[in-house]
């Protein structure tokens, strides 16, 4: 079994595609603004039996997942009933406690992130000691497995953050310490607390959030070789609230910004809006149509079209209550998803709408040689609650998938 290839959904039946991959969209647009380049959407739904938390896809369509070993329908070499598994893109589900080298002491718990080059981290248990442990997973040569590299420290409690394309985790220890475990196997501590990194050249790129004064705010932090560790920027410090921060592998960011505005009938109100930041501290503010009420989330990702960045976004509706997503593609008015489908997959969409979590991951398009494929649009990741759950169990039905097909 091959466990990281390219694949095309449109040709495996696990992936119940809705519509026709050429049926031109319908684009509701302004009319002074024009439609996405050559772009339509389609909506894709796999099921997954027992799954129960995505954590993350890379950009060839891999999904890092957890399933209920009783519910999985499947045998996994694991005494645990929570078990570490990837979804490919042709809708397998891989249990990583099958696909380790035999005689490995461990239960593999859960899958947190997955890169690029198939490598995936974790936590799990080694030689039944039930205390987190963290892993990191390599395919091996022959693309039927994976080595395993254990990331933890003996009788301390372990988790991962993230994952660069170089095979470099940020790895949190339940004392308080935080290192970066480079792919060489040497570390960096770390000495303030990050929610992201990424490797750039010879330099690490630490991103953190802090409190500042009586609002929350965001900073980037740089984390030189030698191990000092200090503020590089603030992100938007004078905003009244700056959250949901989301950063790419090239170091541009988005988020939601609350400011105050003035009272009206005596009651303070608030604005939201969605802003993208550059390495270099400059912000850009995404206007989005008034047809569009801001939602909760904003994400770009390293696609970058005439120095602006993709951004990507949720919209929450309050009647019915549901979550939708936009797209901004640089030098375009940002749109709903729907409003670029062909009206035979918008009604299959909208039928899906209200089992769908719609604040998913984001990927980067690639070419097929690994590089960033300019002339693209991403694709939306999410989960998908099941109809008629009856276990009273948190489970979810399987992954559905928003991606742009070509005209």
């Amino acid at each position: 079994m091959v466990i990281h290839s390219g694949h095309n959904r449109d040709h495996d039946p696990r992936w119940h595609r809705v519509g026709s991959k050429r049926q031109k969209a319908r684009r509701r647009s302004a009319a002074s603004a024009p439609p996405l380049p050559g772009f339509n959407y389609r909506f894709d739904f796999v099921s997954v039996a027992g799954l129960t938390e995505f954590s993350d896809v890379n950009d060839l369509g891999f999904c890092a997942i957890r399933v209920r070993v009783d519910l999985s329908g499947q045998q996994i070499a694991t005494v645990e009933n929570r078990a570490a598994a990837v979804l490919t893109p042709d809708g397998q589900v891989l249990n990583l406690d099958n696909l380790i080298p035999a005689g490995e002491p461990w239960d593999l718990l859960r899958a947190a992130r997955i890169n690029n080059r198939g490598q995936v981290i974790g936590i799990g248990i080694k030689n039944g000691v039930r205390i987190a442990r963290p892993f990191l997973l390599t395919p091996n040569a022959t693309l039927t497995g994976y080595d395993l590299t254990d990331l933890g420290v003996d009788g301390v409690s372990g988790s991962v953050s993230s994952l660069n394309e170089q095979g470099d985790a940020l790895v949190y220890f339940g004392d308080g310490s935080r290192v970066i475990r480079f792919a060489d196997g040497t570390t960096l501590p770390v000495g303030l607390d990050g929610t992201g990194y990424e490797h750039f050249g010879s330099t690490q790129m630490l991103f953190g959030r802090f409190a500042d004064g009586l609002y929350p705010s965001t900073r980037f932090l740089k984390a030189e070789l030698n191990g000092n560790v200090y503020p590089l920027r603030f992100i938007a410090s004078n905003a009244y609230n700056h959250w949901n921060v989301e950063v790419a592998e090239n170091g541009y960011s988005a988020a939601l910004e609350q400011v105050p505005t003035v009272k009206v009938k005596g009651a303070n109100r608030r604005m939201d809006y969605f802003v993208t930041h550059d390495p270099w501290g400059n912000v850009t503010k995404i206007d989005l149509p008034a047809s569009i009420e801001p939602g909760f989330f904003v994400k770009v990702n390293s696609q970058i079209v005439g120095g602006v960045p993709l951004a990507v976004g949720t919209e929450l509706n309050s009647n019915p209550i549901h979550i939708m997503s936009w797209i901004r593609f640089p030098g375009f008015v940002a749109c709903r998803f729907r409003d670029l489908m062909a009206p035979a997959m918008q009604q299959q969409y909208d039928e899906a709408l209200p089992n769908l979590y719609e604040s998913g991951m984001l990927t980067t398009p690639r070419n097929l040689d690994g590089s960033i494929n300019h002339a693209g649009a991403p694709s939306i990741f999410g989960l998908a609650y099941p109809e008629g759950n009856t276990t009273g169990l948190p489970l979810y039905g399987g992954i559905y998938v928003l991606s742009p097909t070509l005209d």
